[in-house]
């Protein structure tokens, strides 16, 4: 197989055609291949040495040369040598070298004590040497894992907070402690997390599930989760991180082991942790976990998913970290209720979790399923008064748009119109959405009247005629006289463009005019970006006199 180099991405044009010099002086000597390396001397000012490297493809991956110019660049001594190799009438002579003959010739006292030494002398030969033979090392117990990571975790913390005292929150340094003293505690933890979630999954690798369990649990269990409070202000995160790692570890370890011995010692010990309330804020992952039915089957485990839901709600309420889950895992323990046949008690587990919002909307959704308006009614004028910040802005109109489709279906359009006409004329003024919403209440000869002094209202409220609200509202009421007036005192190409649709039919003259002007303008403007609007207006333009003159 003949040796793969692109020349010209690996050599600047002028080393090459020196290095192809040096190989037509036949400056080259005692070119040889062993293995993947392929070697050779050849004459510079001095005698150097030249290696090029390729893989089992031959294409070349590295190159050396003990010459100065080697050691930032590729150099001429290493161009002359790829010529050489690339020389259909080279010959050189390929060694490999026979490393069990070697190996058998050295008394193994002598290699016993090589290697030891090299393994004590790198991490990285340890880890292979561990990988290779990882039958022959001794299985390790949970106590033993707790211990050692016990260890790292407070030389971490105590690496840390040697750092983290030498600043001041009374000086300059403020942000700097909050920010970057954080960064090193978390990246020291986090080392050691990673470097037993590597080893746990090497156990899963090797299929020792055994050790793997005793890993990952012994790592969760080893967090100091009170010192990390004290001293990062991001701690939950770290806590979660590792959580998250512990709960992969056990998919990864039933994805393998499907005995059920191995199914119920993980669900067990989650179970047990979920039992520490000082832990149960950071154990959501852990708690989905548990609820995943492919993993866990109703048949064997139904009844304990049930008791766990049942236990779990209590405590995030205490804990007062209210889980984004929540809604659902109340999904999750009514489904399972409702399976038994349960209906009352799934009733009553979303009545004791209603005030989280998604549960309020499942609870309002049962009462219309049932046609129970009334209650409907009174729940969502209730929670509409609320005022907490959060749910006013995010969840408000939901439960505003229910109550009005209630009131729709029961026909009550003065409740309707209350409603939306506080709206359009107090809290969203002119809002075209709930504009609708009230039109609807009214007939068309009713509306015609009606409209009038609605519009007229809204107009006094926003004081300002070139308002896109009003324009809208013009639009739904095909109040084209307005919308034109509205229009022609701003005459900005947007908004000539936005609305152009209403009024062409009877504007057409006057919006070319209009169109005309603003390209006037434009076209007094220089650079490159006013040169593509001017061009754009007049493409415009052509369309709308092509249109003129079809509806001619």
């Amino acid at each position: 197989m003949a040796m793969k180099i692109d020349l010209e991405e690996w050599f600047d044009y002028v080393i090459l055609m020196r290095g192809k010099e040096y190989f037509l002086d036949d400056r080259v000597i005692d070119l040889k291949k062993t293995g993947l390396r392929y070697k050779a001397k050849v004459y510079g000012s001095r005698l150097y040495n030249v290696n090029i490297i390729v893989d089992k493809y031959d294409e070349v991956v590295e190159m050396e040369c003990d010459c100065p110019y080697a050691c930032e660049n590729y150099c001429k001594h290493m161009a002359a040598t790829v010529y050489s190799i690339l020389d259909d009438n080279c010959e050189f002579e390929e060694k490999t070298i026979d490393y069990k003959q070697i190996i058998n010739r050295i008394p193994k006292k002598e290699i016993e004590e090589f290697l030891i030494e090299r393994l004590q002398n790198s991490q990285e030969l340890q880890e292979n040497f561990k990988d290779t033979f990882f039958d022959y090392f001794p299985k390790f117990t949970k106590e033993y894992y707790l211990e050692i990571i016990k260890k790292e975790m407070e030389y971490a913390i105590n690496n840390f907070t040697s750092f983290y005292d030498d600043f001041n929150y009374d000086n300059d340094f403020f942000y700097y402690d909050s920010y970057e003293g954080d960064d090193i505690y978390s990246n020291t933890v986090s080392k050691v997390i990673e470097k037993y979630e590597v080893e746990t999954v090497k156990c899963i690798t090797k299929n020792d599930f055994q050790s793997a369990y005793n890993i990952a649990t012994a790592l969760l269990e080893s967090l100091p989760i009170e010192k990390l409070e004290k001293v990062c202000e991001y701690y939950d995160s770290i806590i979660e991180y590792a959580v998250n790692e512990c709960v992969d570890d056990f998919k990864k370890i039933l994805m393998k082991d499907k005995t059920k011995s191995m199914q119920n010692m993980i669900f067990e010990y989650c179970l047990a942790m979920l039992k520490d309330e000082d832990k149960v804020g950071f154990l959501d992952n852990m708690i989905g976990f548990l609820l995943e039915d492919e993993i866990f089957d109703l048949d064997t485990y139904l009844d304990k998913k049930i008791d766990l839901l049942k236990e779990i709600f209590p405590k995030f309420r205490k804990y007062n970290g209210i889980s984004n889950n929540i809604p659902k895992y109340v999904k999750k323990h009514v489904e399972y209720l409702n399976m038994l046949g349960r209906e009352d008690e799934a009733l009553i587990v979303i009545k004791e979790n209603i005030q989280n919002h998604d549960i309020f909307d499942m609870y309002i959704d049962i009462l219309l399923k049932g046609k129970n308006y009334d209650e409907a009614i009174k729940l969502l004028k209730a929670e509409i008064k609320k005022d907490d910040g959060y749910r006013w802005k995010y969840n408000k109109w939901s439960d505003v748009d229910k109550l009005l489709d209630i009131y729709s279906k029961c026909g009550k359009k003065e409740e309707i119109r209350n409603i939306t006409e506080n709206i359009i004329y107090n809290e969203r003024v002119g809002d075209v959405e709930y504009f609708k919403k009230l039109k609807e209440t009214y007939t068309v000869k009713e509306w015609e009247e009606r409209k009038k002094v609605v519009i007229k209202n809204i107009e006094n409220l926003i004081g300002n005629f070139t308002s896109d609200t009003l324009r809208n509202l013009y639009v739904e009421e095909k109040m084209y006289d307005k919308l034109f007036i509205s229009v022609m005192a701003v005459a900005n190409y947007g908004t000539l463009l936005t609305y152009e649709s209403y009024l062409k039919p009877d504007y057409e003259k006057i919006l070319l005019e209009k169109y005309k002007n603003i390209a006037d303008r434009q076209a007094k403007e220089l650079g490159r970006r006013s040169y593509e609007y001017l061009q754009e207006i007049l493409i415009h333009m052509k369309s709308l006199k092509r249109w003129k003159r079809t509806c001619k």
